[in-house]
This record gives C-alpha cells, structure tokens and sequence, in this order.
C-alpha cells in the first residue's frame, strides 16, 4: 500500500492529471462513423483488420475489399497495426469503438513514454509541459483516436528512441532487443521513419566517438533492421505481382515522393509549414513559442539530439514531398521534437519570478488551449458529421438497393470509404481521361460486377469528365436508382 501511495505523489499525479486530459479530449465523438478526413485511410485499415478476423489471421496476406471478384491481396506497409486490431476484434467483434479505443490505448502510452524520454535528456518539469502539449495539440489529439497505424507508429518511434538511450546508459540485453523491435516495427509500419538514424546516430556517437564503427552491436542493429524490411517489402511485393493491387508503396514520383520540383514551390512550404503545422498542429499560437524554444541554449550535449532528430524530420519533408503535401497526418513526427522545445520554455521559464514573462506564458497558455479546442472541434472534427458525407448518403442507397454479397462499382476515384460503409466489395471507378474506356464496365460485369454507383458531384467538380459524359453511361444501363446528385444502375443487362 505505501508503494501504491509512494507512486501517486504530486509529481505523479500530474502526470495522471494529463494523460485523463488526453484520454478525455480523444474520446471527443468516438462514435463518429467513417467519414471526414481521411476516412479513406482508416477504412482501409478497417478493412484490412477486418479480413484477418474474418477470413483466418495471417499476417502475410492482408486484404482489401476493392479487388472485385478477386480475394483482394494487397501490397502495402507491414500491416501489424491491423492485425492486432483483428486480434481484439476476436473478444469484440468488428468495431470501430474498438478500433479507435486501441489508438487511444497507443497515444496515450505515447504520451507516457515521451514524458520519460524528455525527462531522461532534459528535466521533470520540462517532460511535464511537453506531454502536455502532446496532450492537447489538436493534430496529435485528432490522429491519436484514428483508426489508422499512426497511433502505433508514434508509440513506436518513442519508445525505440528511450530504450535506445537507456541501452546506451546500461548495456542491458533488454533494452538493446526493444530499441530495435520499435524502431523496425516503425520502419515497417512507415519505410522514411528510416530518418530515425540520424538522431540515434549522433546519440551513439556521443558515447562512442571515434570508436562507434567498432561497435558490433550498432552494426547488428542495422542489419537486423535492413533485414526486417528487406523480407517484408519483398514479400509484399510479391502479392502486388500476383494480385495487381497496391497502395503504391515505392512507386516514385506519384502520391508520395519524388515529385522534387514540387520544393520549388511557395505552395509547399506555406501549405505544410502554415496550414498543416502552423494551424492543425501549433494552433497559430504554438509557432512563436516552438521558435522561442529553438533558440534556448542547450544545457547538455545530449540536448542537440532535438536538433538532429529535427533536421532528420526536414530531410523526411524534402523526400517524401508528395505525400506531406497531400497529407496532413504525416506531419505527425514533428509534433514530438516541437512540443519538446515548446516545453522547454515552460520548463524554464514559467514560473513567478519574472511577472511579466510569467503573465505572456499563461496568457500564451490560456489562448493555445482554446485556440486547439476551436480548431479540433470546428476544423478537424466538423468533417465527421454523416450529414456532411456525400459518401455516407450514397453508401446507404448502395446498402438499400443491392444486396450484401453482390459486386459493386463505384465512383469513387479510389477512395474504399462507400464500399466499406455500405458492407459490399467491388471496384473503384476513377476519373481521369478516356473515362469511359478507363472505367471499362463491360469487363468487370464480365468478371461479376451487378451494379455501378455514383455520384454527379464528381464530374461537376472533375476537369476530366463532365456529367453529360456520366450521365450517356449511366443511360446505357436499367436504372435501379437516380436523383440529383446520385445514381445505381444494373450492370446486368444493357450497355
């Protein structure tokens, strides 16, 4: 009992105070249904999950549900985050609820972790205001309850990080086989989390020096590493091959990297360093705070890890351009190395004895703390109202009109979110040129498809098509449904 009681001490119990912050502020709607942004993301991870419970738990062959008639084996990033959503969907069943309270489960271990990690190179105080700002972030609150492996990447990202430290402090066994087991599982999860060499680099080296590529150790973890993804990527690659399908993992100069002139761009640097961190992560007023604490002086050597793990996360933002464009939750890396130096301020300053200094604090405070609520309710939140979904509307006319084990195409432009919502499996239909030629209904009704649906929101909004185009195909077909903005047509007779 006094051991229990020795651990909720104040400094502990700050600690509980706001990990029940954090846990509160991700249980925001947990019910919301899977729409809003990036929806498509966390149906695929649904899904996948989804099929390793239902159809036998093998890790080496996840599946997708848009492959039509095919099983749908799919090429994409170790899929362990889905498989250990399947794993607890054997004592739940297939739940969103669940799903989204196992990265809630993830953050907040995260969050945990990190306070040791900054304590350990910095101070208590310090640790304290960064997992609080990890807490509250509106970014980290909002990716820390998707149903997507982002949760298990950051939690795995931290966690090789402080055992590696601790493996340097100790040499204990232990700590080197969890050091390596995060950061290959976030290498796995995420290919560019290989950016992490670079601050664990200068971390070894600090105790090292000239001696470093002598250790044997070092150059077993790396091998180990290199392996890990050398067997996995290959093997993926494998499924592609036989199956067709993929997320487009190593494809170069498409949705994630390589798109090298897109750095000359204005449009770039202000969409990733102003819309997405400097609103959906600072909340406009964590920027000038970050700044101030880059400036702070480093008290000890290892305190220039920041700088390095910084500089590692600029060079992830140069190679995989396309996709920290495209896609705000990349950004999710940096939000750590920033609430860290944001906590440094605090730590050190934050305090009565300079009143003026302490009054722009907390009033710094007061406005990050709305300003964060403001722009994770009305911005990041606001999209997962089903009111709002023109995917959730059609999805429940597919799920009306069809029946569960028929095939469907559906106009999605690649996006699985109608498929998943209205429990059916088929094909995408995408817009781009030769749209009629591309979308080829003759072959998939071949192949078993019994129906097309869609909306005309997309050719109103599409460069590529237009809706007389759309509307001489759906024409083609028995109408099964149409209105204004939507249509389901039988593939099994017309055309």
């Amino acid at each position: 009992m006094s051991k229990f009681l020795r651990f909720f001490d104040h400094r502990k119990a700050l600690l509980v105070l706001i990990l029940g912050l954090a846990l509160a502020a991700r249980l925001y709607n947990i019910g919301a249904p899977l729409v809003g942004f990036h929806a498509w993301r966390q149906v695929d991870t649904m899904t996948i999950a989804k099929n390793f419970h239902e159809n036998g738990y093998n890790l080496l062959l996840p599946q997708i549900d848009w492959g039509g008639n095919a099983p749908g084996y799919v090429e994409t990033e170790f899929p362990i985050h889905q498989y250990l959503l399947a794993l607890l969907f054997f004592f739940t069943g297939v739940s969103e609820l669940s799903a989204r309270l196992l990265s809630i489960f993830f953050s907040l271990l995260t969050i945990l972790f990190f306070h040791k990690l900054v304590e350990k190179i910095s101070d208590e105080k310090t640790a304290n205001w960064a997992a609080f700002f990890i807490a509250v972030l509106p970014l980290t609150v909002f990716m820390g309850r998707m149903i997507m492996p982002e949760a298990l990447l950051a939690l795995s990202i931290i966690c090789g990080i402080y055992f590696f430290i601790e493996w340097l402090d100790g040499d204990y066994v232990i700590h080197f086989v969890l050091s390596l087991l995060f950061v290959t599982l976030a290498c796995l999860i995420k290919p560019p989390s290989l950016y992490l060499g670079l601050p664990l680099g200068y971390l070894a080296w600090l105790k090292y020096r000239e001696r470093l590529v002598f250790q044997r150790k070092l150059w077993a973890f790396a091998a180990a590493l290199f392996l890990a993804l050398l067997l996995w990527y290959y093997h993926a690659h494998q499924i592609y091959l036989q199956s067709g399908l993929t997320f487009g993992i190593w494809e170069y100069q498409t949705d994630k990297w390589g798109k090298w002139w897109l750095l000359a761009t204005a449009n770039y640097w202000t969409t990733i360093f102003g819309s997405y961190i400097g609103l959906l992560l600072f909340a406009g007023i964590g920027y000038p705070l970050f700044i101030v604490g880059l400036f702070l002086k480093r008290l000890t050597q290892r305190e220039y890890f920041l700088d390095f793990w910084l500089a590692a996360i600029f060079v992830y933002f140069l190679v995989v351009n396309q996709g920290n464009l495209w896609h705000f939750y990349y950004q999710l890396p940096f939000a750590f190395p920033a609430a860290w130096f944001m906590g440094k301020v605090f730590g050190r300053h934050f305090n009565l004895t300079g009143k003026k200094r302490f009054g722009i604090l907390a009033g710094s405070l007061i406005l990050l703390v709305f300003s964060s609520f403001y722009i994770y309710k009305n911005i990041l939140m606001a999209r997962e109202n089903p009111a709002l979904s023109t995917n959730y509307e059609l999805a429940g006319l597919v799920q009306t009109h069809t029946k569960p084990a028929d095939l469907v195409v559906i106009l999605d432009d690649g996006d699985p979110t109608v498929l998943y919502l209205a429990k059916r499996k088929g094909w995408h239909g995408f817009i781009e040129p030769n749209f009629s030629q591309n979308l080829n209904l003759e072959w998939k009704s071949s192949q078993g498809a019994q129906y097309f649906a869609g909306d005309f929101l997309s050719c109103r909004a599409s460069s590529e098509i237009t809706c007389e185009e759309l509307n001489e195909i759906v024409n083609r077909y028995p109408l099964v449904f149409k209105s204004e903005n939507f249509f389901i047509v039988s593939l099994s007779a017309g055309g």
